[in-house]
């Protein structure tokens, strides 16, 4: 069994733009995806936006020095690395801010001026259509 981050710390810390995926708390999390929204059914026990870690194997001061950036994207919120440090950029449709985020990261969170809503796409049984998405489209239109 080995255990260790492997070649992470080298590629994340390198690479110009590093995509974080996973839920936002762990432990017996459980939601339901109805009608284009999320709804947390139970929480999950384990907070992962906290204060102090035990390990660094990506450190976002260092990326940010370097010029690099960062998403998390998670099952109901995305956040951005910015200068400042991480802000929350985008919630799932059915999220309550207050309980389902704030509520549950420890310390302050920066929440965008800004703040949008996930494609209610995301959250649906059916094909979303990405081949028709602006990021992917050669024709560029809006997203």
């Amino acid at each position: 069994r080995l255990i260790g981050p492997g070649g992470f710390i080298n590629m994340s810390q390198n690479a110009r733009k590093a995509v974080f995926c996973g839920t936002f708390t762990s432990g017996g999390l459980d939601v339901a995806v109805e009608n284009g929204r999320i709804r947390i059914i139970t929480e999950g026990k384990h907070r992962k936006l906290v204060e102090r870690v035990n390990q660094i194997t990506f450190n976002a001061a260092v990326a940010r020095a370097r010029g690099r950036s960062a998403l998390f994207v998670t099952e109901r919120a995305v956040f951005e690395l910015d200068d400042a440090g991480l802000v929350l950029t985008e919630i799932a449709p059915g999220v309550d801010l207050a309980a389902d985020i704030l509520a549950q990261a420890q310390g302050s969170l920066r929440v965008a001026p800004t703040l949008r809503e996930m494609r209610p796409e995301f959250f649906r049984d059916e094909p979303m259509g990405l081949a028709d998405w602006a990021p992917w489209n050669a024709e560029g239109r809006e997203a």
